[in-house]
């Protein structure tokens, strides 16, 4: 042990001169240590570094029982935002669960991020080559923030080509269950309000998909589609059918657009998910169909009844179709399916009161859609 400072009476130096013979007061202590400089320097060295362990080890004793502390309060946290296989979003949000309720919800408020810029997202299944020439092509626009790939674990493990995807801006968003309504469920929130959602075998220019975006941000709590169909009401039963497209562009008439290309919000996609009638959720589901008239539908009963707001005509002209082998409305009964869709759902969301079809396409390539009625002084 080195010593300080010892009040001493007298010393001694032994004979080899190793050791110093000290006497204090009360107490005789005797100190040995090496009498030249390195090795009293060394000794300091040794009691230093013992007072540091010992300090350490307090402070470890101190921290290790509040870190345990906060760790369990995480994981409690964590279990409680998690429960119901909801996303923290939505259980924080306290999204609305009756289609009433839905109609008293304010949509957020754009952001400056959101005039810029939207978050694609792409509902696959089990074609591969489409998705990523659509991801290659869609990746590209420089509106695009990020690509979300809703995928169904039935199809498989994600390949690597789309879950490290070479533009760095798509996320994958795994879903156990197989249903045209996972299309619409967040489960990570966007990073913007503004979704374009898409089918994975669809594409068009950039400069097409902008002309629908900036015309969106105008009406945020409106759709911008590309895709036009429209509702046909039976004389002799007075039910609603589906129109198809040739339809629509015969009668020059919309009142439906379809989300396997379209603007909207992201509020909407938890409302369908919480607060969407279970009688149409339900008829999805089991149908394995009509999830883009059910969300065309729905946020027209949520607008007091607007029908949907269409792109630019010339923007609405650039569609690329991929080829592909398997498709829904390939099924023999596609059109019966479709047709108690839309009669169901008018009826469920309240629609067929007041809900008319109006003129699609105008004089102008610029003027298409939905026009609000002029303003008179």
């Amino acid at each position: 042990m080195h010593v300080k400072r010892l009040l001493r009476e007298r010393h001694s130096h032994s004979k080899d001169g190793e050791s110093i013979f000290l006497r204090g007061s009360n107490n005789d202590i005797i100190v040995s240590a090496l009498s030249n400089k390195k090795s009293r320097k060394g000794s300091v060295l040794v009691v230093r570094s013992i007072r540091f362990v010992r300090w350490c080890v307090g402070v470890w004793l101190l921290v290790l029982p509040l870190a345990m502390l906060l760790s369990v309060l995480f994981i409690f946290m964590e279990d409680d935002l998690s429960e119901g296989g909801t996303s923290i979003h939505e259980k924080k949000m306290s999204w609305p669960s009756t289609l009433e309720e839905a109609k008293l919800y304010d949509l957020q408020a754009l952001e400056e991020v959101d005039r810029m810029y939207y978050t694609v997202r792409i509902n696959t299944w089990k074609r591969l080559p489409q998705l990523i020439t659509s991801l290659d092509h869609h990746s590209q626009c420089e509106g695009v923030q990020v690509i979300q790939v809703v995928w169904c674990d039935e199809q498989g493990p994600v390949p690597e080509e789309v879950l490290h995807h070479k533009s760095g801006k798509v996320v994958v968003e795994r879903h156990e269950k197989n249903s045209l309504n996972e299309r619409f469920h967040i489960i990570h929130d966007p990073p913007t309000r503004g979704i374009l959602s898409m089918d994975d075998d669809v594409l068009r220019p950039c400069l097409a998909i902008d002309a629908g975006f900036f015309k969106w941000i105008n009406s945020p709590d409106r759709i911008v589609g590309f895709d036009t169909r429209v509702h046909i009401i039976d004389e002799k039963d007075n039910r609603w059918k589906y129109g198809y497209l040739s339809t629509s562009e015969k009668t020059n008439t919309y009142s439906i657009v379809l989300p396997r290309f379209c603007f909207l919000h992201r509020d909407y996609l938890h409302l369908y998910y919480n607060a969407l009638p279970r009688q149409i959720y339900s008829k999805v589901e089991f149908e394995f169909n009509c999830e883009d008239i059910a969300m065309s539908f729905f946020v027209s009963s949520l607008t007091d009844g607007s029908v949907p707001l269409l792109a630019d005509y010339w923007a609405v002209r650039t569609l690329v179709k991929l080829p592909s082998s398997s498709t829904i409305s390939g099924s023999p009964n596609h059109k019966r399916t479709r047709d108690d869709c839309v009669d169901l759902f008018a009826n469920e969301l309240g629609l067929k009161l007041g809900f008319i079809a109006v003129t699609a396409r105008h004089k102008s390539s610029f003027d298409y859609g939905y026009r609000e009625p002029s303003k008179r002084k």
